[in-house]
């Protein structure tokens, strides 16, 4: 007899394809788990509504956002009509190609232990995908990861610490950061960490690092399982954000992480290299300014951030 018990929540914007796709592939390899999927489109505009509603409108909850609600408020729209014993975050350019969900929720139920888990993650041709589950940021990981970006060298041992670059995920280990794109957590262990996503601080980035982080900081562990896996096509929404946009949010949400969580000696290292870093890039824009190579839009912009990054 099939238990009703997950609440799948998928976010979609402008992406119908890949939503589809993952949509159909929950349907095909999910067989012995009752499940509802309650879906938030954040206004797109390529008409990913209308073509999933003519798929798949008597199967799942959709919910129609009038604007871009961004990750984390989207998704606590979902989780707070959710009706289920467990709650999976599963990003929309994901595929299925096994029942992982079965296995994932078979290890919460004889694990009282854990109170979320996650799987593996693979790129298309099915190698197996680095850098999205992560052990907790700190200064120096985040400042060696950057220069990892660049130099991608096994020496750089606080990126290779930080990226899980250590593991071959060749075995089952308790895992500090879950990546975005799944995670399974049982629901009624939000209640008790404060409520899904911290949309006010974290509306797109490091909403899933803070919420691993609270689920940790309350005495409780998140399993990896290497032995089931999905396809992620990563960055399907991602890289189509303003990358100046993108950018800010990623240093203001990495300076409210360590002060939410009284990281201070990282939070103070970090503001002051942020500052550093702005104060020379505001020199080289007044410069491409006097040159017409920027607008004062673009140029207010840069000033902008640094005074955030101040009063942080």
């Amino acid at each position: 007899m099939k238990n009703k018990e997950v609440s799948i929540i998928l976010l979609n914007w402008n992406q119908w394809n890949e939503t589809l796709d993952c949509i159909d592939s929950i349907f095909e390899q999910i067989i012995d788990i009752d499940f509802e999927i309650i879906l938030v489109d954040n206004w797109s505009i390529d008409w990913s509504i209308e073509k999933i509603e003519k798929k798949y409108s008597s199967k799942i909850k959709i919910i129609k956002n009038k604007f871009n609600n961004l990750f984390a408020p989207a998704n606590n729209q979902a989780y707070e009509i959710s009706k289920w014993e467990y709650i999976w975050v599963l990003n929309t350019d994901t595929i299925l190609t096994s029942d992982c969900l079965s296995w994932m929720l078979d290890y919460l139920k004889n694990n009282s232990g854990y109170w979320a888990v996650t799987c593996k993650l693979l790129n298309k041709d099915m190698t197996t995908q680095y850098h999205i589950h992560r052990r907790f940021p700190t200064f120096t990981r985040l400042l060696f990861g950057l220069v990892y970006k660049r130099f991608k060298t096994k020496t750089n041992k606080p990126a290779v610490e930080y990226l899980y670059l250590d593991k071959t995920f060749d075995k089952d280990f308790d895992i500090e950061q879950a990546g975005w794109a799944c995670i399974l957590i049982r629901n009624d262990i939000l209640d008790k960490i404060w409520w899904l996503f911290d949309e006010k601080k974290f509306p797109l980035f490091y909403n899933d690092v803070d919420l691993s982080y609270r689920i940790w900081k309350n005495g409780y562990k998140i399993r990896f399982l290497w032995n089931y896996s999905l396809v992620h096509l990563k960055w399907q929404s991602t890289w189509k954000l303003n990358f100046f946009w993108t950018i800010k949010y990623i240093v203001i949400s990495s300076l409210l992480f360590f002060k939410k969580h009284d990281l201070y000696l990282d939070y103070i290292f970090t503001k002051l290299s942020f500052i550093l870093l702005f104060i020379i890039l505001n020199i080289w824009a007044i410069i491409l300014f006097i040159l017409w190579k920027i607008t004062i839009l673009e140029l207010k912009e840069r000033f902008n951030l640094l005074v955030k990054v101040l009063y942080i």
